[in-house]
C-alpha cells in the first residue's frame, strides 16, 4: 500500500485509532523529507553548467513532479493530523466514560446497600453506644464508692482515652455533626447521652 493510499485510508476511516493515525503521520513526514532531499539533488544537477540541456529540462520536470507530490503529502498530513487529534479526544472521552460508569455503578450499589441496611445498622449502633455510655456512667459511679474488697471496674479502651468513638463520631440521626470530646477536660458520658436522645 502506497503512502497516499494510507493517507486516504486514515481520512476515510470511521473512528480511526490514534495509533494508526500517528503511524501514518510519521511515515508521511519521512516521505516529505525524502522528497525534499531528492528535490535538492535534482536542482543541483539541473543547475550544473555541465549538465546537458535536455537532461536539465527533464530534471526540471522531475523537480516539478516531486514538488507536487510533496505539496499533496503536506495537504494530506494536515488532514491526518486532524484525524489524529479527533481520535485522541475520542479515546480520552472513552476512558473517562469507563471510569465514570465504573464509579457510578459502584455508587449505585453502595446507595442500594445503604438504603436497605443502614437504617437498621444505625439503630443498632445507636443502642449499643447508648448502652455503652450508660455502662460507663454506672461504672464511674460504682468506682467512686468501691467496697474494700473490690478493684475499680475497668472501662474498655474503646470507651476511654483518645479513641475515635469519643473524639468524633458522626452518624445521621444519632451523633451530632460536630466532634465531641467525652472525657477530656472534665467531660462526662452523661453529656453525650443528653445531646443524643
Amino acid at each position: 500500500m502506497s503512502i497516499y493510499e494510507k493517507v486516504a485510508g486514515v481520512i476515510l476511516s470511521e473512528n480511526c485509532p490514534s495509533s494508526q493515525a500517528a503511524e501514518v503521520i510519521s511515515e508521511v513526514k519521512q516521505e516529505i523529507e525524502a522528497i525534499k532531499a531528492r528535490v535538492s539533488k535534482i536542482e543541483a544537477e539541473a543547475l550544473d553548467p555541465l549538465t546537458d540541456q535536455q537532461k536539465a529540462m527533464d530534471l526540471l520536470r522531475e523537480r516539478g513532479d516531486a514538488l507536487f507530490l510533496m505539496d499533496r503529502l503536506s495537504a494530506g498530513l494536515k488532514r491526518v493530523e486532524e484525524v489524529h487529534t479527533e481520535a485522541l479526544y475520542r479515546e480520552d472521552q472513552e476512558r473517562r466514560r469507563e471510569v465514570y460508569e465504573a464509579a457510578a455503578s459502584k455508587m449505585a450499589d453502595v446507595e442500594k446497600a445503604l438504603s436497605s441496611r443502614f437504617p437498621q445498622l444505625a439503630k443498632e449502633l445507636k443502642l449499643l453506644l447508648q448502652v455503652s455510655m450508660e455502662a460507663v456512667i454506672e461504672a464511674q459511679k460504682a468506682n467512686k464508692i468501691l467496697p474494700d474488697d473490690k478493684l475499680p471496674i475497668p472501662i474498655p479502651p474503646l470507651l476511654c482515652g483518645d479513641t475515635a468513638i469519643q473524639k468524633k463520631t458522626e452518624l445521621p440521626g444519632f451523633w451530632r455533626t460536630k466532634g465531641m470530646t467525652v472525657f477530656d477536660q472534665g467531660g462526662d458520658p452523661q453529656t453525650l447521652l443528653k445531646l443524643n436522645p
